[in-house]
Order: C-alpha cells, then sequence, then structure tokens
C-alpha cells in the first residue's frame, strides 16, 4: 500500500519546482519526543522570488502561488501601510503521528479523619487515565522580498524585519536603475522658437 504524501513533502517539491521561487534557507527544529508549545516538529522555509518584488500586492500574488494545490492552515497577508510594508507567510499543519498517554496513580491518606475523603476508600485512591492525542508539525513558508533581504534578517541586520520593514529600508534592497540619457526635446524647441 502507497502511503500518502505529508504536507511537509508536497512543500518541498512544489519549492523546488517553481522556478520564479528561491529557497534561502531551511530552520528544522524536532522536539521529539517533547513539543514547543502545541507542535512537536517545526519547519521554517524563508523563500524568495528569484527576481525580486518589492510591493505588498506583488509578494502576496506570489505567495499564494508557491504550494497552490496544498490547503493552508493559516495565511498572515501582506499588508501595505504608509511608510511600511508587513510581511506575509502560510502555515502548514499536519499530525505526525500519536501519542497515548497512560498515568496510573496511588495516593494514601495517613490521617484517619482524612480516610473517606472524595475519591478515596479507607485511606486508598487508585486512578488510571489514558489519552491519546496528535503528534503535530507546523511548516512556515515565509516570503521576503529578495535573498539579500533574507540574508540580512538571519544575520541580525534587520531589527524586526521578520515581520515589517519600513519602505525607507526596503529601496536600499532594490535593484538600481540607471537613467538612460533622453535628449531634452523641450530645450531644443524653445530654443527655435527663440532664434526666430
Amino acid at each position: 500500500m502507497k502511503q500518502e504524501k505529508t504536507k511537509l513533502q508536497r512543500i518541498r517539491e512544489a519549492l523546488a519546482s517553481n522556478q520564479d521561487a528561491t529557497v534561502v534557507r531551511v530552520e528544522e527544529h524536532n522536539y521529539l519526543p517533547h513539543r514547543k508549545g502545541y507542535f512537536n516538529h517545526t519547519i521554517d522555509f524563508y523563500v524568495a522570488p528569484a527576481e525580486g518584488l518589492y510591493t505588498a500586492h506583488e509578494l502576496q500574488e506570489f505567495m499564494m502561488n508557491l504550494v497552490p494545490e496544498l490547503e493552508t492552515t493559516s495565511v498572515d497577508v501582506f499588508w501595505d501601510y504608509d511608510e511600511s510594508i508587513s510581511f506575509g507567510k502560510l502555515y502548514f499543519d499536519e499530525s505526525i503521528g500519536l501519542e497515548k498517554i497512560v498515568t496510573h496513580t496511588e495516593a494514601k491518606i495517613t490521617d484517619p479523619e482524612l480516610a473517606n475523603s472524595e475519591g478515596f476508600t479507607d485511606g486508598y485512591r487508585k486512578t488510571y487515565e489514558d489519552v491519546t492525542q496528535d503528534l503535530r508539525r507546523r511548516t512556515w513558508v515565509r516570503v521576503y522580498p529578495n535573498q539579500k533581504y533574507i540574508h540580512d534578517l538571519l544575520v541580525g541586520r534587520l531589527e524586526f524585519g521578520e515581520y515589517r520593514t519600513d519602505k525607507n529600508v526596503l529601496k536600499e534592497y532594490q535593484p538600481k536603475i540607471e537613467k538612460k540619457y533622453q535628449p531634452n526635446i523641450l530645450g531644443k524647441i524653445a530654443r527655435i522658437f527663440s532664434s526666430e
């Protein structure tokens, strides 16, 4: 029997096959057999457009097309504010197994006045509890304007740059556009009329 692919496998395949995207870094944290918060395993994909994108609208559209065939658990959208842009990310949660927790407790009361407290018989109480819960993984796909931005973020050059950036800071990451020389046509016309 063929086992169905995990969400993580499908995300890896989608990102690897997308020529418009560059996975700059992957951070993985395996907390098994324990968990951090609700999750036993977390993965962060730091992704940039291959050619760089610099508006909230462009980045949002790019992000939503990274793993289109897989339903997200949640989405943080890109927001365009007057002076800044907040970054978006995709969340994918999945079960990666089951954990059965069995608790056996025995208690003995030595004070005869309390020997028949609620749940006790002749000073003794035994409990048995059996709980089954999912082992959980969360995968984030975090999108940023370009590879250099991600590099600077990961080495600590961008304070709070994981969540948002000032538009003036973002301009520093945009490619410089060389201005081509264009003749001043209006100046030539003005000289022609003034010489008559």
